[in-house]
């Protein structure tokens, strides 16, 4: 039975998987000196390719723990978003690396399987392909931020099954002085170490990469470019009905929503993701119906002011107007959007427009006051610049009407004028 690691080097695993940069080259080339290996050398960076984004399938993860998911081409997101498809071109790098720390773990399994099973007790082909494995690991890991923490978690294991004297192929003598062979030069401590040695620092290596796999996806929901190195759109925040209305979107289904803050949510969302074609489809029907809303009020005689609180009254009733608000044509939906563009962040810049302009439209320094509280400080700028603009344009429409009254005036006085002199002529003639 091939000797165990203890316990307790487990529990720090991540602390030494973490290590990164500077340190993690020093210790890089620290290594390498001590085994006659060359330090690493970063691969050039790759681009994605067509033929890549043509047959990749992504997961799009949203809602509480990530519990509901939507599989979709790749090639569907990034045909309307160039955000995204920036956002997988940075991930190509890291994908590849993963691809390749997956093939590693899936060699290490295959190998260290083949030495429990036949209990090799001298050198062959399955014992190159282990030192093959661990040696590439410590050298040249294809993730190089973990190459510190591999390579410390490999110096480890082989440190702990060389002490052990019946690991040897030739056991050691009492005069044996293990410090000839330098803790960290593992090819040299492994060569004079039985196959059941091999196989124990194989072990350790893919119980690593097992716990660095779980280790990047839970950071990947706070990274986008990882999230998509794993394949994968993380949307923690996002309620699935909101998701899921964008991805019946991407497929042509057509924009479907269940009211005005649905409407409001799908827009901020392909908004984030760069979705141009739908959050103008969205933005198009969130202005339009508040315009036309405005204006029937308007030609109805109901002022801004009791627009709002018969709006306000009906939610205080708490009469149901999803159905209405689906329509975007009840009153109701005036409500809905100036509470959202008031109250929450990053409103559409749009609607933004047109609500100030309302406001200062209506002329009602009242209503605006009563508002004033729970305006956020952006709209607050937008309604006060609004309301100058529409004062300096009243005050400029008067002073036309004005300077037209007058000149008008001044003509009627000549051509009075004129006429008395034309008549003082008659009557002398």
């Amino acid at each position: 039975m091939p000797p165990c690691i203890s316990s307790s080097q487990d529990s720090n695993i991540d602390d030494g998987l973490k290590l990164e940069g500077a340190e993690a080259q020093s210790h890089q080339q620290t290594v390498s000196s001590g085994a006659g290996h060359s330090a690493v050398n970063e691969s050039p960076k790759q681009c994605i390719s067509l033929d890549v984004i043509s047959r990749t399938v992504i997961a799009v993860e949203c809602g509480k723990g990530l519990s509901a998911q939507y599989m979709i081409p790749l090639s569907l997101l990034c045909a309307q978003s160039q955000k995204q498809l920036d956002v997988f071109q940075q991930a190509e790098d890291l994908h590849d690396s993963y691809v390749k720390v997956k093939a590693i773990k899936k060699q290490a399994k295959s190998v260290f399987s083949l030495l429990e099973i036949h209990n090799i007790v001298h050198t062959d082909k399955s014992r190159e392909k282990a030192m093959a494995i661990i040696l590439e690991c410590l050298h040249r890991f294809p993730i190089a931020k973990y190459q510190v923490g591999i390579a410390q978690r490999i110096t480890e294991a082989t440190d702990v099954v060389f002490q052990k004297n019946e690991i040897f192929i030739v056991s050691p003598g009492k005069k044996f002085d293990r410090s000839k062979v330098p803790k960290n030069d593992v090819h040299g401590r492994l060569k004079i170490l039985k196959d059941e040695a091999v196989y124990t620092v194989l072990e350790r290596i893919h119980f690593c990469l097992c716990k660095l796999k779980t280790l990047e996806e839970k950071k990947a929901p706070a990274n986008a470019v990882q999230a998509a190195a794993q394949r994968r759109l993380i949307l923690p925040n996002e309620h699935p009905s909101t998701v899921e209305a964008l991805v019946n979107w991407l497929y042509k289904d057509g924009l479907s929503f269940t009211d005005i803050n649905n409407l409001c949510e799908i827009h901020a969302l392909a908004d984030k993701l760069g979705i141009e074609g739908l959050a103008a489809e969205c933005t198009g029907l969130l202005s339009t119906a508040t315009s036309r809303i405005l204006l029937r009020a308007k030609s109805e005689g109901i002022t801004l002011r009791g627009l709002l609180s018969e709006c306000a009254r009906n939610q205080a009733r708490g009469q149901d107007t999803d159905k209405e608000n689906s329509t975007l044509s009840s009153f109701s939906v005036i409500g809905e959007i100036f509470k959202i563009t008031l109250q929450k962040p990053a409103p559409p810049a749009v609607l933004q427009d047109l609500v100030a302009e309302a406001i200062a439209v209506s002329e009602d320094d009242q209503l605006f006051h009563e508002l004033l509280p729970v305006i956020n400080l952006d709209m607050r700028g937008k309604v006060a610049m609004a309301m100058i603009r529409n004062a300096k344009a009243k005050a400029a429409a008067v002073a036309n009407r004005e300077h037209s009254h007058s000149q008008v005036s001044s003509g009627a006085s000549r051509n009075a004028s004129v006429k008395s002199e034309v008549s003082y002529d008659k009557d002398q003639e």
